[in-house]
């Protein structure tokens, strides 16, 4: 049985309070994002290049790389935490890089997103549920 919580609706008004809120979690997913790709970078680094004379990885690279994936994975967790929290506001992420957000509405007794893209002041734009970002409408 998937018990989902409901469905979270928000007018223009609520999901633009949230907005700086948004913005704030945004800016500290991007930077554990980042750190992650950083971590995995250096992992794959030492694989390919801690090799001992005998073409072996060595056992300083093997600690290394333990190391950097106990790192990695603490990392992990901390932006499935942020991501949980960020879920638990009741909108999707739908791009973290852009910064892409939808909050389910009514409009005209259907369900659909509004959409907001960071660098907006506000939310000016709405879509469907079937439809992205490029089918975006004004509001």
């Amino acid at each position: 049985m998937n018990l989902q919580p409901p469905l979270k609706l928000f007018t223009v008004e609520s999901a633009n309070r949230l907005l700086p809120s948004i913005k704030a979690r945004l800016a500290e997913m991007r930077v554990t994002h980042r750190e992650i790709l950083d971590l995995q970078g250096k992992v794959d680094i030492e694989e390919m290049t801690g090799f001992d004379t005998e073409g072996k990885l060595s056992d300083q690279a093997r600690e290394h790389i333990t190391k950097l994936n106990a790192e990695l994975l603490k990392k992990m967790e901390t932006f499935e935490e942020q991501l949980e929290d960020f879920h638990s506001l009741g909108c999707e992420l739908k791009d973290l890089e852009r910064g892409l957000v939808d909050f389910y509405t009514r409009r005209d007794g259907v369900l659909v997103y509004l959409c907001w893209l960071e660098g907006e002041d506000e939310i000016k734009f709405w879509h469907s549920l079937q439809e992205g970002f490029a089918a975006r409408e004004p509001l």
